[in-house]
C-alpha cells in the first residue's frame, strides 16, 4: 500500500512529538559543523567539476543557486564606524566560491589534494550516517555505490539547484515584461522554479542516500514538507536574525560565520525533519507499523516478531532470492542488530541457512510448508532469553504455552 497524501498530517504530528527523541537536533548540529568544516573542500571539488561542464555559465549557476536558497536576504549588520549598512550572506558565499575556483590542486601537492578529498568525503559520510539513523538502515554500503552517490550529491546537486530556476526564468522571459501581468507571471515562474529545484534535489537525496529501499512517494512527500520549511525559513530567517545578530557587538567582521552556522543548522533540521516524515509515511504503508524514530532507542524485540520475520525470509525464497539483514529491517521494522541476531538464531535452530556464495543472505533450510510457525516463535523465545529458551515456571511460561497452542500446526 502506497502512503497517501492525507497521512502527511499524522506523520507531521508524530514527527513533532518525537523530534527530540529522534536526535534530529543533535544530528543537525553535527551536520552544520561538518558542513562548515568541509565547505571549502566540497566547493573546490564541485567547482572543478561543474566549471568543466558548464564553462562560462558556472558563475551564473552559482548566482542562481544562491538566489534560490535566499542567501541574499540574510545579512549581518556592520559596526557603526564601517562603511555600508550590512553584508549579505550570499555575497560572502559567492566570494568563497570564487576562491575555491582559483585553487589549483596540483599546486597544493598530493597531501593537500588528499586533505581536500577527505574533508569532502567526511561531510558526505556524516550525511549518510544521519539519514541511515533516521531510516534505521544498516551501514555497509559498497564503496562503488558510495562513490556514485557522493559524486551525484556533490556535482549534480548544485547543477540541479540552479538549472530549474534558470529554465523557469527563461520561460518567463519568453512571455515578456511589457505589462504588470507579464511581470507577475514571470515572478511566479521564478518562485515555482526555485521551489521545484529544492524539492527535486531533496527528493533525490531522500531516495538515494539511505542504505534502504525507500518508497519514492514517501520520499517525495517528505521532501515537500522539508522544502516548505526551507522556503519559510528563507522568508523569515533574514528578518529575525537581522535584529538579533550584530557583528559590531559580538564577532566583528567574523559575524558571518556564526550567522551562516545558524542558517545551515536550521536548514539541516528542516531536511532531517522531512526525512523523518518520509520514514513515518513509509511505515504507514507497512500495515500501519511504525518505524522506530529514535536513533538511540534500545533494541526491543517481541518474540512474536520472529514469525513475520521468518515469513519475510520465506517470501524472498519463493521469488528465488535470499533474505538479508536489510530484508528484515525494511519489511518487518526491526533494528539492524535485532535482524542480525534473529538470522543467526534461525540458523542455529536449523530453520534457515546461508546461501552458497553469499554469506550475507539466508533462505529456509527446508520447504517453508514443512516449517511450523511455532518453531519460529520458539526462536523468538530463545532470543529474548539470551540465546537458549529457558524452561520457566511462572506466568510468562503460561503465556508462551497459550501462544504455541493458538498457532497449532500452522506453517509458512
Amino acid at each position: 500500500m502506497q502512503p497517501r497524501a492525507r497521512d502527511v498530517t499524522a506523520a507531521i504530528q508524530f514527527a513533532f512529538a518525537h523530534l527530540t527523541q529522534s536526535q534530529a537536533p543533535t544530528m543537525a548540529a553535527n551536520l552544520a559543523f561538518r558542513t562548515l568544516f568541509g565547505m571549502l573542500p566540497v566547493l573546490v571539488v564541485a567547482t572543478i567539476v561543474t566549471r568543466a561542464l558548464l564553462g562560462d555559465g558556472f558563475n551564473e549557476l552559482v548566482a542562481n543557486a544562491i538566489e534560490t536558497l535566499g542567501l541574499h536576504d540574510i545579512a549581518v549588520a556592520q559596526p557603526q564606524d564601517a562603511t555600508g549598512s550590512s553584508v549579505p550572506l550570499g555575497a560572502w558565499i559567492e566570494s568563497l566560491v570564487r576562491e575555491a575556483g582559483t585553487i589549483d590542486l596540483s599546486a597544493i601537492g598530493f597531501v593537500g589534494a588528499l586533505a581536500v578529498i577527505f574533508s569532502a568525503v567526511w561531510t558526505m559520510v556524516a550525511i549518510e550516517a544521519s539519514f541511515n539513523a533516521i531510516y534505521r538502515a544498516p551501514s555497509g554500503r559498497s564503496i562503488v555505490r558510495r562513490v556514485l552517490i557522493y559524486w551525484f550529491v556533490i556535482t549534480a546537486g548544485p547543477v540541479l539547484l540552479a538549472a530549474i530556476p534558470f529554465a523557469f526564468r527563461w520561460l518567463g522571459a519568453l512571455v515578456g515584461s511589457d505589462s504588470f501581468a507579464s511581470l507577475a507571471f514571470m515572478r511566479l515562474f521564478e518562485l515555482i522554479g526555485g521551489f521545484m529545484s529544492v524539492w527535486l534535489l531533496i527528493s533525490a537525496a531522500y531516495a538515494t542516500v539511505p542504505n534502504a529501499k525507500v518508497n519514492l512517494r514517501a520520499a517525495i512527500l517528505g521532501a515537500f514538507v522539508a522544502t516548505l520549511l526551507i522556503e519559510l525559513g528563507k522568508r523569515f530567517l533574514g528578518a529575525s536574525l537581522a535584529g538579533s545578530f550584530s557583528a559590531s557587538r559580538l564577532y566583528g567582521s567574523l559575524g558571518l560565520v556564526p550567522l551562516f552556522m545558524m542558517w545551515v543548522y536550521l536548514m539541516w533540521l528542516a531536511v532531517l525533519f522531512g526525512l523523518q516524515i518520509s520514514a513515518i509515511l513509509q511505515s504507514f504503508s507497512r500495515n500501519g507499523r511504525m518505524l522506530a524514530s529514535a536513533a538511540n532507542t534500545t533494541d526491543i524485540f517481541e518474540p512474536s516478531e520472529a514469525i513475520p520475520c521468518f515469513r519475510a525470509i520465506c517470501e524472498r525464497f519463493r521469488t528465488g532470492n535470499g533474505a538479508s539483514i536489510d530484508t528484515l529491517v525494511r519489511n518487518c521494522a526491526v533494528t539492524p542488530s535485532v535482524a542480525r541476531e534473529l538470522l543467526a538464531a534461525f540458523e542455529r535452530h536449523g530453520l534457515a541457512h546461508r546461501i552458497d556464495g553469499d554469506d550475507r543472505r539466508f533462505s529456509p533450510s527446508r520447504p517453508p510448508e514443512s516449517i511450523r510457525q511455532g518453531d519460529a516463535l520458539r526462536v523468538g523465545f530463545a532470543l529474548v532469553d539470551g540465546g537458549v529458551e529457558l524452561q520457566l515456571h511462572d506466568e510468562i511460561a503460561e503465556l508462551r504455552k497459550v501462544q504455541l497452542a493458538q498457532l497449532g500446526e500452522r506453517s509458512f
